[in-house]
């Protein structure tokens, strides 16, 4: 399916409705898939009827998932194929919760989809979900219960919120939401949406073990001051200069557009140098 056009994904649609494929590895379709989401969404419903097959199920989550994200399929659609949905995530607990922590992201999708459906059955697996002891999953079960009205337990979110890698992203959503009083008041600050955008940053190149406040820096003059954080990021044999920013100088404005968060990689931190370093790093957004 290189070529992605409405003909050939009418084409795909017959396929499956009529006989689902059995394919060895879904990898190169799914991502087909991806390529053009609207395109896609033409599909559905006829390929949830492929979450009856076990090879295709994961796929069609993924897709589904995606779905979901960009408001494609309706509540209605997915509750005509609820079971196969159902049945999956019952089968995530048959396994160690420790094989569940290993690959977390896989199971993103089938949250954001017991989320949509809004049963009394998938509501409950949501609960269970939100236990596991991982802040990526949790947040997930967490949004999806929230956004039902479902009560979190304040203990679950504040584990959300503790994660630097998700507390960011945790902060937005519930900003999308307006259900940012949930939020605790204790990460409710610039620095500390700042310790998490650069900790997401770095992560892209290696997971940081550690992370340290340095200093905040006020720069410019007059209407354009505005505020940068600076942190010593530890990896497993190195240290970067980490920057966040730029912020309002009004402590309680926490909105950043990230323009500058980053880290400069030229050289390894230097308690004695970050100013230079700082400096170094600011001149590469110039022009």
């Amino acid at each position: 399916m290189e070529t992605a056009t409405s003909q050939s994904f009418s084409l795909l649609k017959q396929i499956i409705s009529k006989q689902p494929p059995k394919i060895d590895n879904v990898f190169y379709l799914q991502n087909s898939l991806y390529d053009s989401l609207e395109l896609s969404a033409t599909l559905f419903p006829d390929i949830l009827y492929a979450a009856n097959d076990p090879g295709l199920l994961r796929m069609v989550t993924y897709l589904a998932g995606s779905m979901v994200d960009s408001n494609l399929i309706s509540r209605e659609t997915l509750l005509q194929f609820e079971q196969p949905f159902i049945a999956q995530a019952k089968n995530v607990f048959e396994v160690s919760e420790n094989e569940i922590k290993e690959s977390p992201g896989l199971y993103y999708d089938l949250v954001k989809i017991l989320g949509v459906l809004a049963t009394e059955e998938s509501l409950l697996l949501l609960n269970q979900f939100l236990s596991v002891d991982d802040p990526g999953l949790k947040m997930q079960a967490a949004l999806a219960l929230i956004k039902n009205d479902k009560k979190v337990s304040e203990e679950e979110v504040y584990k959300v919120a503790a994660s630097q890698e998700y507390r960011s992203s945790f902060y937005q959503k519930l900003k999308q939401m307006k259900r940012l009083a949930l939020f605790p008041n204790e990460f409710l600050s610039q620095v500390e949406l700042a310790r998490s955008d650069v900790f997401v940053y770095a992560y892209d190149e290696e997971y940081p073990v550690n992370m340290e406040f340095i200093k905040e820096k006020i720069m410019g003059k007059g209407r354009n001051k505005s505020k940068f954080f600076l942190f010593k990021v530890e990896f497993n044999q190195s240290a970067y200069l980490g920057i966040a920013g730029h912020y309002s100088t009004n402590k309680n404005n926490l909105e950043t557009d990230n323009k500058f968060t980053g880290i400069y990689w030229d050289e390894e931190f230097d308690e004695s140098q970050v100013e230079l370093f700082f400096q170094h790093y600011l001149k590469q957004f110039e022009n």
